[in-house]
């Protein structure tokens, strides 16, 4: 799990293999940090669906009246694997915004 170092009032939290709660105990700061407005979330491939469950999460159960879902981006990313083939791996990006 990554989470970028609190610089300015936009905080990337990426997703991996880790279980969701891992990531919910690592947001829960950024949260309630006064610097932060906006929370971004990236995941690509298999971690999509643990992102997409975590912002719900965040959204609808942790923080109803804190938090809310600015915008989703979605892309394809063209990699090249070790024989030289080309990947193409699905990557989200989910950017959660701090209500007034």
């Amino acid at each position: 799990m990554a989470v970028a170092p609190v610089t300015g009032p936009t905080v990337t939290v990426y997703i991996g293999r880790k279980p969701l709660f891992t990531y919910l105990v690592s947001v829960v700061p950024l949260v309630n940090n006064p610097q932060v407005k906006e929370i971004h979330i990236v995941a690509r491939g298999r971690g999509i669906s643990r992102a997409v469950d975590l912002a719900l999460i965040l959204v609808e159960r942790w923080f109803k009246d804190k938090l809310k879902i600015k915008d989703i981006q979605i892309a394809t990313n063209v990699l090249k694997n070790p024989e030289n083939r080309i990947d193409r791996v699905s990557e989200i990006k989910i950017i959660l915004e701090k209500s007034a």
